[in-house]
């Protein structure tokens, strides 16, 4: 048994531990636990008070950050439902991260295997700032905070911050839309703060694009390209490194003279745009590598009609920030998405939260109640239909 299956048995058996020491102040609801404490209280009322108004500023903010990225969401499920519909994408759309005892983050129909502590760093770098933010606004509109703490639901670790409903019910309406649209900004400028770090690593990225895995029975493979590879330029032209790892590689149009390599990567298009490639399935491509050159006859893209295809996983080769380079990349993406997901208008998630707090303005709160039943039952449609359409 090697270290790092010994590290995640000894956390689990931590984390049991620490649940049977706490055992009088833990709530079962169901298939959720639950520990509440006060302890934190204090932090998030002291950091609430050093510039109230600042902190009205950011929530207005981040009511206008949030609905942007509220109409993002739904116009890219739509969109990605239309696409299913077509038949253009083959796999999922949605999909589900998990933890796994593997070195390197795999893509399945409807996973992403992440690596153990890369995905319990993760989770932990988008909960809290998430729920203090919420925490945070609630004090700014002198909301009490009955509780904060952690809960587990099944394998999936979460925390919350629990708000006096009667006080925060009470509150106008740009009191609340602050306060529901608090966690998920606070993620998005994780996100962006993360991103601008990992981006002064890349000074020790090595030049080209580090072949992490060749995919079985590919053009690549075919050609003889293998693992461990350095890919130089295609067909004489420099490639550049893009901001994804663990992706597919899709050769798309930028402009008549330029050649460049985009990204599938967690069911999301990096360019809307598939109407006009470079190069077509069948064409001969001359991929340089660190090890050679290799004349490649492109496949069709598995998930994407008609769009060409290699069959190289990608990776970085960063002189010994492998571990860092890869954890932020992955963190800035997940605590993106997690953000947008968490926006959309869709009960009982904060999106939903703002678009009924909306509706009780004007409706009474019954009304206000079944329209955004109707809105989350539209969404949650299309997020089955995002999963489980390409099966159909």
């Amino acid at each position: 048994m090697d270290f790092h299956t010994l590290s995640i048995i000894a956390f689990i058996v931590f984390v049991g531990i620490a649940i049977w020491k706490k055992r009088e102040k833990i709530e079962v609801e169901g298939l959720v636990v639950l520990y509440k404490t006060k302890r934190f209280i204090e932090i998030i009322d002291r950091i609430a008070k050093k510039s109230p108004r600042a902190w009205k500023i950011i929530g207005i903010i981040s009511i206008i950050i949030c609905f942007y990225f509220m109409f993002f969401g739904v116009f890219y499920l739509i969109e990605n439902a239309v696409r299913v519909a077509k038949d253009e994408i083959k796999e999922s759309g949605i999909k589900l991260v998990l933890p796994a005892p593997v070195k390197n983050a795999e893509i399945g129909y409807a996973h992403i295997f992440l690596p153990f502590w890369i995905w319990i760093l993760t989770i932990f770098f988008i909960l809290f700032p998430h729920e203090f933010a919420h925490g945070i606004m609630a004090r700014v509109e002198k909301i009490r905070l009955k509780s904060v703490g952690l809960l587990l639901f099944l394998i999936f670790p979460g925390a919350f911050v629990e708000p006096d409903e009667k006080q925060l019910k009470r509150k106008k309406l740009i009191a609340k839309l602050r306060v529901f649209s608090a966690g998920s900004f606070a993620n998005i400028v994780v996100s962006f703060l993360v991103f601008l770090l990992a981006s002064h690593l890349w000074f020790f990225l090595v030049d080209g694009v580090y072949v992490k895995k060749v995919v079985e029975n590919s053009p690549a493979e075919l050609a003889g390209i293998k693992e461990g590879m350095i890919i130089k330029s295609i067909n004489g032209k420099e490639l550049f490194f893009d901001f994804g790892f663990y992706s597919n590689f899709v050769l798309a149009k930028q402009n008549p003279e330029d050649v460049a390599a985009r990204i599938y990567l967690v069911g999301i298009l990096t360019n809307w745009s598939f109407s006009n490639y470079t190069f077509k399935p069948g064409d001969s491509i001359v991929i340089e590598t660190d090890k050679g050159n290799f004349t490649v006859t492109l496949g069709e893209h598995p998930q994407i009609e008609k769009a060409p295809f290699i069959g190289i996983v990608v990776g970085t080769k960063c002189n010994g920030f492998e571990f860092l380079f890869k954890f932020l990349a992955i963190l800035s993406l997940l605590s993106f998405a997690v953000a947008v997901v968490n926006i959309l208008p869709l009960y009982p998630l904060d999106g939903g939260h703002m678009i009924k707090a909306i509706l009780e303005e004007k409706l009474s709160e019954e009304q206000a109640i079944k329209i955004t039943k109707i809105i989350s039952f539209f969404i949650l449609s299309i997020l089955l239909y995002s999963f489980f359409g390409p099966l159909v």
